[in-house]
């Protein structure tokens, strides 16, 4: 039940982590117009490497 536990809560996080990554993106189009494509796609890449970085380090 733990490793149910452990997963479950991994991909709790990994989804707040994309949430916050979304409320970034659109506060950044309120505020300064849309974000060109090619910018969000490099920031949503960026974001994806790291998570899976801080994946690999932690095992998983």
């Amino acid at each position: 039940m733990a490793v149910v536990d452990e997963a479950l809560t991994e991909h709790v996080a990994r989804c707040a982590r994309r949430a916050a990554l979304g409320e970034l993106l659109a506060s950044w189009d309120k505020e300064l117009g849309p974000i060109p494509d090619e910018d969000a796609s490099y920031a949503r890449s960026a974001f994806d490497e790291r998570d899976a970085d801080s994946r690999m380090r932690d095992g998983g």
